[in-house]
């Protein structure tokens, strides 16, 4: 399973490639039982006030027994294969590769998206919630640096120096301006921006 490490790094990945692997079931992280597992990886990406990339790992239900991973177990089995697997030479003469594909389609790959738009939902409410924090900083920081330049201004003007005070019209007028481009950045980046990349598929024959 070299493939998924080596592939997960690169950043323009153009398709994805279907690997096909053996490994000792003493060598997982994970308790499974023997079997021919189908796996995925896909590369989640967002773009909002705190950009994030997120690798997603999914393993099929064991086809006997029915027993289905989490999100963390089925890293650390594919992890372990990566680590540890070996090439499975003779995967395409052993199992029904279009059987397998269409099985991954209709039932993985249909998860991985599942869990894509769950996630999206969560840290599109997180943005909303970390946008309007930033809001509220800047708007209170605005108030405040205000209030110090009118203050400023009033003691220009009770001692008598206009031209001193009228300067700190320009200094609000320059804060509004900043505050408000950054006002602006913060509502380009208040809806999120998502992508998934399906990463690899392909099988693993737990011995």
């Amino acid at each position: 399973m070299r493939f998924v490490a080596a592939t997960a790094d690169k950043k323009n990945v153009i398709g994805y490639p279907a690997v096909a692997d053996r490994i000792d079931r003493a060598s997982l992280a994970t308790d499974v039982a023997p079997g021919n597992y189908g796996i995925a990886v896909a590369r989640w990406s967002f773009e909002a006030l705190r950009p994030m990339e997120q690798l997603w790992y999914g393993v099929e239900p064991h086809p006997s027994t029915g027993e289905a991973l989490s999100d963390d177990d089925a890293e650390r089995f594919v992890t372990s294969v990566a680590e540890s697997g070996e090439d499975w030479a003779s995967a395409s003469a052993e199992i029904d590769m279009l059987r397998l594909s269409h099985g991954l389609e209709q039932g993985l790959l249909v998860r991985a998206r599942d869990r894509f738009e769950e996630y999206t939902s969560q840290l599109q409410a997180q943005n909303e919630d970390r946008a309007d924090a930033r809001v509220r900083s800047i708007k209170t920081h605005l108030k405040q640096q205000k209030a110090k330049y009118q203050e400023v201004q009033r003691r220009h003007l009770e001692r008598g120096n206009p031209g001193l005070a009228k300067a700190q019209d320009t200094n609000i007028g320059r804060l509004e301006a900043r505050i408000e481009r950054q006002l602006l950045a913060i509502e380009e980046k208040r809806k999120l921006h998502q992508s998934i990349e399906e990463i690899c598929v392909g099988v693993v024959r737990v011995v």
